[in-house]
């Protein structure tokens, strides 16, 4: 599993409590890509994270089509809901 999606969309507190499973995540196996699923809102904290490589923001105007597109398109191994 290289490719995985790791989801918190609620306040920025809990996710920036999330970072350390991206630390775990490249610490078991460095080639991992770890791509956070977040709050729009919280998007440009996570972009700052060291340990994560790519983040999706959820729309807040309720575009789903779009997002449902670019996580099909990712085509992640794993998700991990927080």
């Amino acid at each position: 599993m290289n490719n995985i999606l790791v989801t918190r969309t609620d306040r920025l507190g809990d996710v920036i409590l999330s970072f350390p499973v991206a630390a775990a995540l490249k610490a078991h196996d460095p080639g991992v890509t770890a791509t956070f699923l977040v709050s729009e809102y919280v998007a440009p904290v996570v972009r700052l994270c060291p340990w994560i490589d790519d983040c999706i923001a959820v729309p807040q105007t309720g575009e789903s089509a779009s997002l449902v597109t670019t996580l099909r398109e990712r085509a992640f191994d794993a998700v991990l809901c927080l």
